[in-house]
């Protein structure tokens, strides 16, 4: 009995986080020796909702959803030019201004096999 009880609990705990009811049943099932009908009834009710769910979503053509290169580049140019006008202020940020590199460091922070050229 107290080995039950222990399994029971276990699979509780275990379950307990899970958004799957038919792991736990399977848990009860193998481990606990309940009635494999059970486990049946639940595969059977959990189809069902997923099938619910189905019907409340539609399948896309994701070819009819997707822009041209041109249209890309056009939202991209519009965006820029937004930000850099908007209110009469320039709103572009680090992110905006390309790559550099390392070209942008100033002499004195400068290393030489990992150690700092300021001492």
């Amino acid at each position: 009995m107290y080995r039950r009880q222990k399994a029971e609990k276990f699979i509780s705990n275990f379950c307990a986080g899970l958004d799957d009811p038919i792991m736990e049943t399977v848990l009860r099932v193998v481990h606990l020796g309940e009635p494999e009908e059970k486990l049946d009834e639940v595969i059977a009710i959990e189809r069902m909702k997923m099938e619910e769910m189905i019907r409340h979503f539609e399948l896309t053509d994701a070819r009819q959803n997707t822009l041209t290169d041109e249209e890309q580049q056009t939202l991209i140019s519009k965006n820029n030019v937004e930000k850099t006008i908007e209110d009469g202020v320039n709103h572009t940020t680090a992110d905006d201004t390309p790559d550099k590199g390392h070209n942008h460091i100033s002499p004195e922070h400068a290393t030489d096999n990992g150690v700092s050229a300021e001492r």
